[in-house]
């Protein structure tokens, strides 16, 4: 907190940003406005369609793992299983074999013919082969061909966009320096259907650290939020999550 703090009394977030006025962090990044934003890893390439076109010495990359006391990092690593695909029951044999066929055909991993087309859609009209072989999305393409088939086809997602410049080979050191900070989660694999009524305390305690981060309080207030979390639903939310490791035996 107290580190966060730092960095908005030193001037170092947008104002659009801070004053929560709804800001498209990603337009701001885009357009050259703020050095640093924070996305989703799919943000990486979507950034590269929307700027290479006009702008081709245009780069991004990704910051690495950090600890904000200079330490060592501290990552936990995407549950293996934090997508699921479900069939209605009842749909009859026949379409759930389509619907089955259709998961089967979207995990076709990387280098298949089944890949290239629902990744970079039809050769000619959604996509061109560069000089190195890569394939670049079309016009046509840009508008038509969605990587959202990964969610649902249960296959490994591969680094492979070599349309993009130094992507892969960034992108691939990324992971491979913060591999080697990865520690264990607790509740990896376990599917936690919680009790909405834990959920009431956390928008109004998010709202209060959002006024510290933005200097309407003082970082000596976090205890006293923190108590005020712990009363009005904290403490029970605790004690789940805690019944929930000592279930699964992992207390």
């Amino acid at each position: 907190m107290a580190f966060m703090r730092r960095v908005y009394d030193a001037r170092l977030v947008h104002p659009d940003i801070a004053s929560g006025s709804g800001a498209n962090s990603k337009e701001l990044f885009n357009s050259g406005k703020i050095l640093l934003t924070q996305d989703g890893f799919g943000g990486w390439t979507e950034a590269y369609q929307a700027i290479l076109p006009q702008n081709p010495d245009f780069r991004m990359d990704l910051v690495p793992a950090f600890a904000h006391d200079g330490g060592t990092p501290s990552l936990h690593g995407n549950d293996p299983s934090n997508q699921s695909v479900f069939i209605k029951k009842g749909l009859g044999e026949e379409k759930v074999t389509e619907i089955l066929a259709i998961l089967n055909y979207c995990a076709a991993p990387f280098g298949t013919a089944e890949y290239m087309a629902y990744r970079y859609g039809e050769e000619g009209t959604h996509h061109e082969l560069n000089d190195d072989g890569a394939p670049e999305l079309t016009e046509l393409g840009h508008k038509e061909v969605s990587n959202g088939y990964l969610f649902i086809s249960g296959r490994n997602n591969a680094i492979a966009e070599s349309e993009y410049p130094d992507y892969v080979e960034s992108f691939t050191a990324w992971f491979n320096d913060a591999a080697q900070y990865t520690e264990d989660n607790p509740f990896e694999g376990i599917r936690i259907q919680r009790p909405s009524s834990y959920a009431s305390a956390e928008q109004p305690t998010e709202d209060r650290i959002t006024d510290i981060l933005r200097g309407r309080r003082e970082v000596s207030e976090l205890g006293d939020i923190v108590a005020q979390w712990r009363r009005d639903g904290g403490d029970a939310a605790r004690d789940f999550y805690g019944e929930v490791l000592a279930e699964y035996g992992r207390d």
